[in-house]
């Protein structure tokens, strides 16, 4: 299985809230191998710009998917 191509994704914070920047054609892909991984998150809102925003859950674990997207990407 090949790995996505792409920038190196990070969870970003602005104050209490949790996100990943992604590009538009792999949010699905993404929010897909989160949920598979029961983090939980929310799917992106559309975005007109070619970069889709993932919110993570309030009390999610934010180096475990830090960890996971470094496996992911």
């Amino acid at each position: 299985m090949s790995r996505p191509t792409g920038p190196k994704l990070q969870v970003s914070s602005a104050g209490a809230r949790n996100y990943i920047t992604v590009g538009t054609g792999r949010s699905a892909a993404l929010l897909s191998f989160l949920r598979g991984h029961q983090v939980r998150c929310d799917p992106p809102e559309p975005s007109s710009v070619g970069l889709d925003t993932i919110d993570l859950g309030r009390h999610a674990d934010v180096r475990k998917v830090q960890a996971l997207l470094e496996g992911w990407a």
